[in-house]
């Protein structure tokens, strides 16, 4: 499934069944910014919920640094976690 593309944004943003088990701990988000392949990072789900689990700005800051994105870019990518995060949390019951 994807949550973003391209097309409409910096990111591609993408649900990796390719990288997934049966587990949720196993779930991947791929996370791609500006066609770099430097930025073409894998989120397992326990990273993006550790991630998530910070405090708001201390989150954006993260993203910044990894991918050298802007604040603006960093709080998009922020919302597609959280969806996905949402979405893996609905597959699996929890």
């Amino acid at each position: 499934m994807s949550y973003s593309r391209w097309s409409n944004g910096s990111w591609y943003v993408f649900w990796d069944s390719a990288m997934s088990g049966n587990l949720k701990k196993n779930q991947h988000l791929a996370c791609w910014y500006d066609m770099s392949d430097e930025h073409m990072i894998e989120w397992s789900y326990i990273q993006v919920d550790e991630l998530l689990n910070r405090k708001p700005d201390e989150i954006i800051k993260h993203l910044e640094m990894k991918y050298g994105c802007s604040p603006d870019e960093a709080n998009e990518l922020q919302e597609y976690m959280q969806d996905w995060r949402t979405d893996v949390n609905r597959q699996y019951n929890t």
